[in-house]
């Protein structure tokens, strides 16, 4: 399966419809959030019926948690393909993460431990779905604030042995590389030295918050804040190593007004332009 290549997009919130429909954007496309809109809409159909012609829209989802012991929901997978299907999606994205027990769902996108054992069992999972939504899925690696003690490979190493096994794609998020170096004390600088680099398909941008309590301090991924620099200076190398994949600038929509965030747009196609700028100087 081949890698479509968007250009730099945002995360869709229907708040932002008046001013995506005045047009003439930096953004080139929208993510959608899935699991918020599995059951049908007129309202947002509505919406993404202005949009959808001008703008490509690609699922994201949350709901899947294909690291849990329990079965695979080919009902949920089927609304999934559903909406792809309205919409076009040229892939469609979730989490490597558990977080299901037989009659229980935690609605939260819970690490796995790193083992080879667990690896195994999400490719194997992850090929029967993206078989199943006929399109490339791509797995994103989730923000860690505690590290299993059962690991035994790095996290870049697990994530990197599900997508070459399973033949599915990965969606690189830069932001939680440093938000999970941080709370679990690898070098982020560390993760981009081997990754399956012809297999990323989308790479994630994203703010974060940092939170001071009795256990120290941590790191807490809540899109919300400005880009940092360390993950900007992580994005351009992540970028151009991948080759050029889609970038999408994620965020709650709180915290940051709409101009805020095709600011962070604006600042991820100057770091692309600079990269094409230096790769054409090497090659002359």
């Amino acid at each position: 399966m081949k890698r479509p290549k968007l250009g730099t997009g945002v995360t869709f919130k229907m708040s932002h419809l008046p001013e995506i429909q005045k047009g003439a954007l930096l953004v080139d496309w929208f993510e959608l959030l899935a699991d918020h809109h599995l059951v049908p809409s007129k309202r947002l159909s509505s919406a993404l019926e202005v949009i959808k012609g001008t703008y490509p829209l690609v699922l994201h989802c949350t709901g899947l948690a294909i690291g849990s012991s329990t079965p695979l929901n080919f009902d949920y997978l089927a609304r999934v393909k559903r909406l792809a299907d309205e919409l076009d999606s040229p892939w469609i994205s979730d989490h490597i993460s558990w977080g299901q027990v037989p009659g229980a769902h935690f609605h939260d996108l819970l690490p796995l431990p790193h083992t080879k054992e667990v690896a195994e069992y999400v490719a194997e999972r992850a090929k029967i779905v993206q078989d199943y939504l006929e399109r490339p899925f791509a797995l994103e690696n989730v923000s860690v604030y505690v590290e299993a003690e059962e690991s035994q490979m790095s996290e870049w190493e697990f994530c990197s042995y599900i997508v070459e096994k399973s033949q599915t794609f990965m969606l690189l998020d830069v932001n939680n590389i440093y938000v999970s170096a941080h709370n679990t004390g690898f070098d982020y600088r560390d993760y981009l030295k081997d990754l399956p680099w012809n297999q990323i398909i989308e790479i994630h941008l994203a703010g974060h918050t940092e939170k001071t309590t009795d256990t120290g301090k941590w790191i807490v991924d809540s899109h919300n804040r400005p880009v940092r620099k360390e993950v900007w200076e992580l994005y351009k190398e992540a970028w151009t190593r991948a080759g050029q994949p889609s970038t999408l600038v994620e965020h709650n929509g709180i915290d940051q007004t709409f101009p805020d965030i095709c600011e962070e747009v604006r600042k991820a196609k100057e770091l692309q332009e600079e990269s094409n700028y230096a790769a054409t100087r090497l090659a002359s």
